[in-house]
């Protein structure tokens, strides 16, 4: 009986004392050190049919800052044959994409089954094949070089797997893309060229150096792609994907590191997702993580860690479905990830010209990590990411990757930052993670709790941006920001504005001293006039003081004021 007492005691105490390790407090401190900026091409997807030829999907994809649509060119449909040429299907594609305004990435797919070949003698056997793909990758530039300026070369060739049928060795795979390349180079030298698409960070730069070791390889490598999904089981816990985030991070520096000064500047992540599932019990079936809540928090996560590690281009697979971010037709309804998304562009600032900072935290990082390649990214329970906005302001964002109980983090307040505002995604605030839990003036550090698989943003302001611009200077041709009307004002007042091209905008209120009182607008907006009509209340509908207020504007980097007059 006292044996069992005993155990009983130790086991409490284990667990408490387990309880305690885990919710002892996290200390994040911004440091100065810049691992990448971020550029206008970073946001892409991959194309769908019957997508991006509707408004309803392209206004909800038009808040993503969506540059490039991947899209496949199958050679087995293109052309079948030596004497076939298949160009419809492909047309209404790229025209779809091109009228919604976007630019377009075409994927040379080396398909597997051609007009010639087996799986133990795939067709890069026969001359015959060598000569019309060739040919393909000559009419199919020829075909779009007034709308193209990049094109992907393979997609997933089998270059690990000797047993596995269609095999081919990377300097076989090499060969072949340099035919490829060398003709897309002859339509447009200035078409750019990468591949392969393969596996992570090893299998790419591994490919690479026999592409470099060509004679002119060098001339013919303008870029090296790769995809990352990090589950082919159903059966991998939650956990075990989050682990498997820092890919992310690694697979470019991987690349990087065995190329050295030969690695070409822009790598692009061409297809990423948490599971690559398509089937289950030999029945078609996508991992419904791909699309829930955790769904988005892997996307925040893989995000942050692309961008840090340097990718250029980060093309998610794919737009719609069980893969995508919007539900399926017609009604697009946006899934769970689709606010992350959006929410690390208005909230964090992760837009075009943002720095990614570096961040150090009092954590430990979690042994036995799932590393790839040989690489060493620290891998933390709360993993601490900093993005310097275009605005001059700084966001932290704490992805609490795991599903053991809340971490308390203490952030230490930015030199300069002044103000703050908590923000968080999780299970119970997908739609709401736009809408802040806590704003204030900053003082040393900001806490807040990180509940179990969570995205939390600490939003830094900079000093008080009265003044900035205020009620003078120009806006780039194209843009306006009218006076309010009436002014002064006692009930409401409105405030107009014109945008040249779609454009992220933010206006917020300040009072005399500095403190924002309310947040009007902070999303992307498309082009034309707009106007907000302002009531005089603060972000909790109080009235404010009569006084004089300024109205600041961003939008894509032009910043300027206003001051109001408000008497009730």
């Amino acid at each position: 009986m006292k044996t069992a007492l005993i155990k009983t005691c130790l086991l409490i105490f284990l667990v408490i004392s387990s309880r305690a390790l885990f919710a002892e407090n996290v200390v994040i401190t911004v440091s100065d050190t810049i691992y990448n900026t971020i550029n206008a091409d970073f946001f892409g997807i991959q194309y769908h049919s019957n997508t991006y030829n509707n408004k309803n999907a392209t206004d909800k994809l038009d808040l993503l800052h969506l540059q490039r649509i991947r899209v496949w060119a199958n050679i087995n449909k293109f052309h079948p044959n030596p004497d076939t040429w298949n160009w419809e299907e492909l047309d209404r594609n790229v025209e779809e994409i091109l009228n919604s305004g976007y630019k377009f990435i075409l994927c040379l797919y080396q398909s597997e089954e051609w007009f010639i070949g087996s799986p133990d003698k795939p067709w890069w056997k026969y001359p015959e094949a060598l000569t019309e793909w060739e040919n393909a990758a000559y009419q199919l530039a020829d075909r779009y070089k007034n709308n193209i300026d990049m094109i992907i070369i393979f997609d997933e060739p089998n270059m690990m797997h000797q047993d596995e049928a269609y095999y081919i060795t990377f300097k076989e795979c090499a060969k072949l893309y340099i035919k490829a390349a060398q003709k897309i180079k002859e339509v447009n030298p200035d078409i750019l060229c990468g591949g392969p698409s393969a596996f992570g960070g090893w299998e790419n730069g591994h490919w690479a150096k026999y592409v470099l070791n060509e004679p002119d390889g060098t001339k013919f490598l303008d870029f090296v792609s790769c995809n990352i999904f990090l589950s082919w089981d159903a059966n991998d816990s939650d956990d075990t994907i989050m682990d498997r985030t820092i890919w992310y991070e690694e697979a470019p520096q991987k690349i990087e590191k065995m190329l050295g000064d030969k690695c070409p500047s822009t790598l692009i992540l061409d297809a990423y997702n948490a599971s690559a599932l398509w089937k289950k019990d030999g029945k078609l079936w996508t991992d419904p993580r791909n699309v829930s809540a955790f769904g988005g928090v892997y996307l925040a996560a893989a995000l942050l860690h692309s961008a840090k590690g340097k990718f250029n281009v980060t093309l998610h697979w794919e737009t719609i479905g069980g893969f995508g971010i919007l539900d399926w037709y017609p009604q697009f309804k946006e899934l769970a990830p689709y606010y992350t998304w959006k929410y690390l562009i208005d909230t964090a600032g992760l837009a075009d010209g943002a720095q990614i900072r570096g961040c150090t935290t009092t954590e430990s990082p979690k042994e036995n990590a799932p590393h790839q390649g040989g690489m060493n990214v620290n891998l933390y329970r709360i993993q601490p990411f900093a993005v310097r906005r275009t605005d001059g302001g700084i966001s932290v964002i704490l992805i609490n990757k795991y599903s053991i109980d809340t971490i308390t983090a203490a952030v230490n307040v930015p030199d300069g930052m002044t103000r703050f505002a908590i923000y968080r995604y999780d299970k119970t605030r997908v739609t709401d993670c736009f809408l802040p839990l806590e704003k204030d003036f900053a003082k040393q550090t900001v806490e807040l709790n990180c509940p179990p698989y969570s995205v939390s943003i600490i939003r830094f302001e900079t000093d008080s941006p009265v003044g900035i611009n205020e009620d003078s200077g120009s806006l780039s041709e194209g843009y306006e920001f009218l006076q309010n009307y009436p002014n002064p004002f006692n009930s409401s007042t409105n405030i107009e504005y014109s945008l040249s091209k779609s454009s992220h905008v933010q206006m917020i209120v300040y009072n005399l001293l500095g403190r924002e009182v309310r947040l009007l607008v902070n999303e992307q907006q498309k082009a034309g006039k707009h106007k907000i009509v302002w009531d005089g209340r603060d972000e909790l509908g109080n009235l404010l003081n009569s006084g004089i207020y300024t109205i600041r504007m961003n939008a894509d980097h032009e910043i300027h004021s206003k001051k109001i007059v408000y008497l009730k």
